[in-house]
């Protein structure tokens, strides 16, 4: 899922974003292949936000369906010069999966920022369904853990890190590993990454090699 609204956006945005590849959390959400994503919010000046975001996926499963649709709601706010912080609330919906699947669950969030240069969040998901490469949906208690950080270099180019704990013992008694790096560039509105995704052996385990092998994507997202 994309970067909610920050505290200082207020008013309606979103994007428009076209990837080699929908990974979400080290494992890829398209089996490797493209998606198209788009993203619609309101941000109030008091620091609530509200929005959807979609995309198409590919989970290898055809009764999750094929669509992934994001409803979040939450609030942000400065605690202190140079700090953001923000909690919210996460649905994730797939709307033409199987009726007798149940898919969506939903997440608890709170994260906080320095700048534009560090964020860290940690995530709570009571109901979590994460479907490994055995084919077979499994459900339970989760939590994610997530530090990023990122370095402008020259004008619109920046480089970002990031790495990331995903604690599924409650679904498989087993955790896995994640880290990311990214090249970014950035020209008025549009923003270009390439980035660099790897997992340990365990999401491999998990999730199959072609969702978890590492990979580079290609991404170009429009905001208005």
């Amino acid at each position: 899922m994309v970067a909610m609204p920050g505290a200082s956006s207020a008013g309606w945005g979103g994007s428009l974003a076209a990837t080699t590849d929908y990974v979400f959390r080290g494992i890829s959400q398209t089996q490797g292949e493209p998606a198209l994503q788009g993203d619609l919010h309101y941000s109030a000046q008091a620091g609530w936000f509200a929005g959807l975001w979609a995309s198409n996926i590919d989970p290898g499963s055809s009764y999750i369906g094929h669509v992934e649709i994001d409803a979040y709601a939450g609030f942000a706010w400065t605690p202190a010069s140079d700090w953001n912080a923000r909690v919210s609330y996460v649905r994730y919906l797939y709307p033409d999966a199987s009726p007798r699947t149940g898919y969506d669950y939903g997440e608890l969030v709170a994260g906080l920022g320095y700048r534009d240069r560090a964020y860290a969040s940690i995530a709570w998901s009571p109901d979590e369904i994460r479907i490994p490469k055995s084919g077979y949906e499994h459900s339970g208690t989760a939590l994610s853990y997530e530090l990023s950080l990122r370095q402008p270099i020259w004008r619109g180019l920046a480089l970002a890190a990031g790495v990331g704990y995903y604690d599924l013992s409650s679904l498989f008694e087993k955790s896995y590993r994640s880290w990311s790096g990214t090249v970014s560039y950035t020209i008025r509105a549009v923003e270009f990454d390439l980035s660099r995704f790897a997992n340990d052996a365990t999401a491999r385990e998990l999730f199959g090699r072609d969702a978890a092998d590492d990979r580079w994507v290609l991404t170009a997202m429009w905001r208005f």
